[in-house]
């Protein structure tokens, strides 16, 4: 008998959590659905089969449990790996930082890493992403790498997409009355920098490709619902071409290559709600041989969280 248990089952992430956990009943015998949020006076509903009661995370809550997904990041003052019982394990999903004794994990990088017991991270998506174009060409001899990811709305949740949608409506209506709370000024028709420290992202993928590089990464704000978008200027120091790098990450299952019959290269509308990584076309730099641009987009859901979080989850409960 297995226990699972989803802490914050009605965020963005936690809703792509059921969702899959739905499809991947051999997983679990019981999920319990908890939030520092609920109320025990007021019943709140989540579902994973059928109605489910969200209860408030405690320790009570978390005894028996063998491992917990944690949705939306994580507060100093309320981890549950603290609360929950010794031989728990813990699956944090997206932090913007990972906690100290955190082991980032990649399906498909690093998967070894989960183990049972431990405080796993499934790192913010943008690291996912990263980490899953560049592993494949660590044997081409990766010198340098320089990324430009473009983030979603839905980084920041809920209250990320509902201002986005609120500000399309209120200038499609010619109205002045635009909620900024979360963006600060307009995002709708924009593009926005987030300010984001990168150089803790940058610090956890060089840890997952085994220091083989320290990306320079810049993340800007799009006004986008859904999916990361990425483009790369990959310096590969034997210059091994576009076919040998096509190869290369071909051979990885959750890479999907470039259509030449397709459109140029991969959006985030084509990325939204796969569990893939979809490629673009691999472009030569002219006059700079072993310099090449990398396009790609990624759902921040699906492939860059939940999946992620579930393959840790299966590896770590054997």
């Amino acid at each position: 008998m297995t226990v699972l248990a989803v802490v914050e089952p009605n965020t963005l992430t936690g809703t792509e959590v059921r969702q899959e956990l739905r499809q991947r009943r051999e997983l679990w015998s019981e999920v319990r659905l908890l939030s520092r949020e609920a109320d025990p006076e007021i019943a709140t509903l989540s579902e994973l089969d059928g109605a489910a009661l969200v209860q408030p995370l405690s320790a009570e809550q978390l005894a028996g449990v063998d491992l917990v997904f944690l949705c939306d990041g994580y507060d100093e003052a309320t981890t549950p790996w603290e609360l929950a019982g010794e031989g728990t394990t813990t699956v944090l999903i997206s932090p913007e930082r990972c906690p100290d004794g955190g082991i980032p994990v990649v399906s498909g990088v690093n998967l070894e890493a989960a183990v049972r017991g431990g405080l796993l991270v499934s790192p913010h998506p943008a690291v996912v992403l990263l980490a899953l174009l560049l592993d494949p060409l660590r044997a081409l001899g990766i010198t340098e790498v320089a990324a430009w990811l473009v983030q979603p709305a839905t980084m920041h949740g809920r209250r990320g997409m509902d201002e986005l949608m609120e500000q399309t409506r209120a200038l499609l209506v010619f109205s002045d009355e635009k909620p900024t709370d979360v963006f600060g000024q307009q995002l709708t028709f924009n593009m926005l920098p987030t300010g984001q420290a990168t150089a803790p992202l940058a610090e956890q993928l060089c840890g997952l490709l085994d220091g083989a590089v320290t990306p320079a990464i810049e993340i800007v704000q799009a006004a986008v619902f859904h999916s990361f978008t990425a483009s790369l200027l990959i310096e590969l120091g034997d210059a091994p071409g576009g076919g040998a790098m096509a190869a290369a990450l071909g051979a990885r299952p959750v890479l999907r290559l470039h259509a030449p019959a397709g459109p140029p290269g991969p959006g985030p509308i084509a990325a939204a709600g796969s569990a893939d990584v979809l490629l673009g076309p691999i472009s030569p730099v002219a006059g700079r041989p072993g310099r090449y641009w990398l396009r790609a987009a990624m759902d921040n859901l699906t492939r860059g969280g939940a999946l992620n979080a579930l393959e840790i989850a299966a590896a770590a409960l054997g």
